[in-house]
């Protein structure tokens, strides 16, 4: 498969595609959930719990990490072409027109107090940037007075933590730091993985 070009040339990974991979990962989520909780039940008075207790700590790092990336559209190795910042996700390359970015938010990091990543939304979608690859950026100037311009023309509000990050006033409502929008499939979506993966974790307890 290809990735999609939205008609102003930034490539997006295509809805369809996300959500159903999205999905995918959630439902081997739910089984490593359940799995993980079964094994350690069933192995907690024996000799074998140790291996148990390792095996399924690995396995729950990296099922929820990989459900994330997918899910967020986390964008690797971010470049700027133009006013498009691109990049790598597991499913393709995605893209997001900053000229036309209309939200922002971050993920905080409360007890280290710094940005994690910066999440991004412009009529084509979102896209979530890990903050120290983009503050790597060769054209990480250019980045800033694009999104900047955009503050100006009245079209953006950048989050607090990103303002003092980058030396920026911060306008009136700047303080939220909450999710991108999503549209309602991935929501429904996300909430059945999250209750899934619960209730596989009790049935898992309970049944082993």
């Amino acid at each position: 498969m290809t990735d999609r070009l939205h008609p102003g040339g930034v490539p997006r990974v295509p809805a369809g595609r996300r959500r159903l991979v999205t999905a995918g990962a959630g439902l081997l989520l739910v089984a490593v959930c359940g799995l993980a909780a079964a094994w350690g039940r069933a192995t907690l008075d024996t000799d074998g719990v140790a291996v148990a207790a390792a095996v399924s700590a690995v396995l729950l790092v990296v099922a929820p990490r990989l459900w994330s990336r997918v899910r967020r559209e986390v964008v690797a190795r971010p470049v700027l072409e133009g006013t498009v910042l691109t990049g790598r996700t597991p499913l393709g390359r995605h893209g997001m027109d900053l000229a036309r970015v209309h939200a922002a938010a971050v993920s905080w990091d409360a007890e280290s107090r710094r940005v994690v990543a910066l999440g991004l939304a412009d009529d084509g979608g979102c896209a979530v940037v890990p903050w120290s690859q983009l503050q790597a950026m060769p054209d990480l100037a250019e980045m800033r007075r694009l999104l900047v311009l955009r503050q100006e023309q009245g079209a953006l509000v950048l989050p607090a933590p990103v303002c003092a990050a980058w030396d920026l006033p911060a306008l009136p409502g700047a303080d939220a730091t909450g999710p991108l929008p999503r549209d309602r499939v991935e929501r429904v979506l996300a909430g059945l993985t999250h209750a899934g993966s619960a209730a596989a974790v009790a049935a898992g307890i309970l049944l082993a």
